[in-house]
Formats: C-alpha cells, structure tokens, sequence
C-alpha cells in the first residue's frame, strides 16, 4: 500500500528542511528551492502499491530557437547518472529547459532521502546557473 501523501509531505519538509528551502504552494503541493532554482514536487502513487516522488525544475524558459541550445541539452544530458535534461519548443517559437528525476520512495530513510533528493536539486540549480550564463543575452 502506497504511503499518505500528506505524511510524505511532512517528511520531506522535517529531511529536507535543514539543506533547502521548503515550501508549499496554494494548493498543498511542495517546491524546494535552492540558489536560483526552484524544484516542484510531485507525489504520486505507481501501481497502487508505492509513492513515487518527482522533482521537476524549470532551467530556462523563453530561450531562442536555435541549435545551439539543444546541442547544450544533448551534450549535458549523457553527463548524468540520474535525471533528465529537456528542451521544449512553445507554441511562440521559444524554448523551455526542464530538469527532472522520479524516483520511489517507500523503503527511503531519512539519510537516503536527503542522499537521493538533494544531488538533484544541486544539479538543477547548478545547470540554471550554466544556462543562464551560456544564453542569457537572448
């Protein structure tokens, strides 16, 4: 049986507190912020059986459409041993950078939590600063 979504919440503000900055917004749902990038949380069942957390970070939004950032996006990508990397073409022609890791939490301590979670909201935070500073004058 999967674990109560809201004491998974209030797990993860008590594990995760201390590193990050946790908060919720109007509807319940968790984000943790780090630096410059704020990761929403999403919790969610798989299979009836198990929680399944994920973390989904926008890297950049409204870029310039151009090869130049999807050669960034693939050459990043193959880097990580956790987690993915994606560029989105909006319907203006512009594009959105998105972080994202989904993992399952059932069997987690509190070390491993802090142990999974934290390295990609590090990531993330470290691949918006990147970004910003390869494409920020478009």
């Amino acid at each position: 049986m999967a674990l109560d979504t809201v004491a998974v919440r209030e797990r993860l503000r008590l594990v995760l507190g201390e590193f990050v900055d946790v908060d919720a917004d109007d509807d319940g749902d968790l984000y943790l912020e780090h630096a410059t990038v704020r990761a929403y949380v999403q919790l969610t069942n798989y299979q009836d059986e198990h929680t399944c957390l994920g973390i989904t970070m926008l890297i950049a939004s409204g870029l310039a459409l151009q090869p130049a950032v999807f050669r960034w996006v693939a050459v990043k990508s193959v880097h990580f041993r956790f987690g993915a990397l994606s560029a989105v073409v909006r319907a203006d022609d512009r594009v959105d950078v998105t972080f994202s890791h989904s993992l399952l939490i059932d069997d987690l301590t509190d070390e491993r939590l802090r142990a999974t979670v934290l390295p990609v909201v590090f990531t993330g935070s470290d691949l918006r600063e990147e970004a910003h500073s390869l494409f920020s004058g478009e």
